[in-house]
């Protein structure tokens, strides 16, 4: 994970599907990421969506003004 955090970080996608657990295993990197201006779509599945404190925690090392820009979406279902 940390290594495809690097990738992500070269490669500036615009639309990121994750778990929640891989977004904290890769850790500060995760907070560089969502500070990427091509990221505009962040979508949690596989996992339940993190409660409104980790997602904060989550965000508390990206810039506001960039990580207020992306559209968050839960695809985590009661199929899952």
């Amino acid at each position: 994970p940390r290594l495809l955090g690097r990738c992500l970080l070269r490669t500036g996608p615009s639309f990121l599907q994750c778990t929640p657990s891989f977004a904290r295993y890769i850790g500060s990197n995760f907070a560089k990421i969502l500070q990427l201006p091509s990221l505009k779509y962040l979508c949690f599945g596989g996992e339940p969506f993190p409660d409104i404190t980790e997602l904060q925690k989550m965000l508390s090392g990206a810039d506001r003004p960039a990580a207020s820009q992306l559209c968050f979406y839960n695809f985590y279902g009661v199929t899952e």
